[in-house]
């Protein structure tokens, strides 16, 4: 038995515990042994906080689902600038690779048309642009053409009643014409259209009229909850009518943005303003590089957030009118 406790304690250590022992008489003794495998500690994932720029900007590129393709150029941006902050360093690249142009308040620029496909929130978007501009003292005229979707003209005469404004409706493109002709010209003019199946030939050749009826600024309207791929392929199609700018509406419904930013990049549109409420006063908010940088790295409080200053720390927004 001394024997045997002595070859367990060379091949397993000191360490080692006897489970049992037997004698087996002419045959010799019999130990079972085992020794206590202590398990590696697990390496807990850096804080964010943590991370170099780069490696932060990667982490969030990928859980937004931006596009191989898209992020590589945006990781490529980040390491040549550089930097210890991860705001402006992302900042920096976004403002490199996409262009912004925010919505204008007080002076009238073409008359604006919001397009998109169904269920985008654009009417409601016109609503809370129209509310911005009338609280900015801005005169406005609403305009739409949707028609054919149910319900679509009391909904936007609904809103218009809150401001003292009329909604002139049609969806011929020379009455279109009529009523921007005969719209002062210190106006604001927002026309809303219709749903645009960018995939069908009607559908778009509808638009197009439309949008040739006057010297017509079209806004392609998205909403973030889509997937990236799908809605690079959307804005594409929606070239045809050639959008300057993109309109991100949604975000208190996702938080994931990859979609708005592989949007931009496929149609090379300049975001202008994003909706991260369902409020109609104050629904609104100007996207420039820094507020774009702080909605990517805070993703995770869209859901809760009504809103973010351009400039400041993502915070809830206290809403005066309550409209929804």
């Amino acid at each position: 038995m001394s024997d045997a406790m002595r070859m367990v304690r060379d091949e397993l250590g000191d360490e080692s515990i006897i489970v049992s022992t037997s004698d087996n008489g002419a045959d010799g003794v019999r130990i079972t042994a085992a020794i206590e495998e202590i398990e590696p500690e697990i390496e807990q994932a850096p804080d964010s906080a943590d991370l170099e720029p780069v490696d932060n900007i990667c982490n969030v590129l990928d859980r937004h689902g931006v596009p191989r393709s898209l992020s590589d150029q945006m990781l490529n941006t980040v390491a040549m600038l550089g930097g210890s902050d991860s705001v402006p360093t992302l900042a920096g690249a976004l403002d490199l690779i996409f262009e912004f142009n925010p919505l204008p308040e007080t002076t009238p620029p073409r008359p604006l048309m919001l397009v998109g496909p169904p269920g985008t929130g654009k009417t409601s978007a016109m609503a809370k642009l129209a509310t911005r501009l009338t609280m900015a003292r801005s005169p406005v005229a609403l305009i739409t053409t949707d028609q054919s979707r149910a319900g679509a003209v009391e909904q936007i005469s609904a809103y218009a009643q809150r401001l003292n404004l009329t909604v002139k409706a049609t969806e011929n493109p020379r009455e279109l014409t009529t009523f921007i002709e005969a719209t002062p010209p210190d106006h604001f003019v927002l026309i809303d259209s219709t749903g645009t199946n960018p995939y069908d030939v009607d559908d778009m050749a509808k638009l197009l009229s439309l949008v040739g009826a006057a010297d017509i600024d079209p806004i392609l309207v998205l909403d973030a909850g889509r997937d990236a791929v799908e809605a690079a392929r959307i804005a594409t199609a929606f070239q045809k009518v050639a959008p300057r700018r993109l309109l991100v509406t949604g975000l208190d419904l996702t938080q994931r943005l990859g979609a708005a930013l592989a949007a931009a990049d496929a149609c090379q549109a300049a975001f202008c303003d994003f909706s991260a409420t369902p409020n109609i006063a104050d629904g609104l908010q100007p996207l420039n590089p820094v507020s774009l940088a702080r909605l990517l790295l805070d993703a995770e409080r869209l859901s809760a957030s009504h809103g973010y200053e351009a400039h400041e720390t993502p915070k809830v927004k206290q809403q005066a009118s309550g409209w929804n």
